[in-house]
């Protein structure tokens, strides 16, 4: 299998951002093995949400956090949202799907679509 691309959202880069050295190693690996697979990661990694939104674990020592992402036709992973196990799984799943629409939308400005902050 080829390697595609991963896009971050401001929110999922402020989070890496502020990960340790070995939380973002571990992180890191999944990461890896997400773009590897051209995001077809089986469970127990990676869980299909709805559409075509699906949710990445990434077990730590003390929680378990949790990535939800969608691969674009195009070999590109965009990645949408982050929390930890103990959050509200629905009220996740909605605001994954918003970002989804928010992305995806033919109104959003080229920095929303492309994943990237603005300078």
């Amino acid at each position: 299998m080829g390697w595609c691309s991963l896009l971050l959202t401001p929110e999922v880069r402020a989070w890496l951002t502020a990960l340790g050295d070995d939380d973002f190693g571990r992180v890191a690996f999944y990461l890896d093995l997400l773009r590897q697979r051209q995001g077809q990661l089986a469970a127990p990694h990676s869980r299909w949400l709805s559409g075509r939104l699906r949710q990445l674990e990434i077990p730590g020592h003390r929680r378990v956090h949790r990535l939800t992402y969608y691969a674009d036709g195009d070999g590109t992973i965009v990645l949408l949202t982050v929390w930890r196990r103990w959050r509200g799984t629905h009220h996740e799943l909605e605001r994954a799907a918003t970002a989804t629409r928010r992305r995806s939308s033919p109104n959003a400005s080229r920095t929303e679509r492309s994943g990237h902050e603005s300078p």
